[in-house]
């Protein structure tokens, strides 16, 4: 995109999502496009605090998980003092994508929607389409 390549090394992507098929699938297009850094969560709770620990530059949040869906989490991330990347990168995924969701996923913060089922190439061309204008960690 813009004919600038993707440096996908220098990233760390958190996959959170209670389905340990789906992160295994997108932690196998994560690992195929060379991305650098990938960590998991099983859900909102367990990403939250990921993101305590480790600088993450993109989360793919599933909306659908519990006890804190990907909606919820988003709006705890964005209050969260503690997050060690301010500039994270959110993008949710869900399998339910409906108008509804979507607006309301977008006017909280997150930088794009991705519906399920997902292949390699749709997340790599809406990574790369963020990753291009993404001004570092903060």
């Amino acid at each position: 995109m813009n004919g600038h390549p993707i440096s996908w090394s220098s990233y760390t992507m958190l996959i959170a999502d209670d389905n340990s098929h789906f992160r295994w699938l997108m932690r196998s297009f994560l690992t195929k496009f060379g991305v650098g850094s990938i960590v998991e969560a099983a859900n909102g709770a367990d990403a939250l605090q990921v993101l305590h620990k480790t600088p993450v530059d993109v989360a793919l949040v599933d909306i659908g998980m519990e006890p804190i869906n990907g909606l919820w989490f988003v709006q705890m991330y964005k209050n969260d003092n503690e997050i060690l990347n301010r500039n994270m990168i959110c993008l949710l995924v869900t399998g339910n994508a409906t108008p509804e969701n979507i607006k309301t996923a977008l006017s909280s913060g997150v930088k794009d929607v991705i519906s399920k089922p997902l292949s390699a190439k749709t997340l790599e061309d809406r990574l790369k389409r963020h990753l291009v204008r993404y001004p570092g960690r903060s």
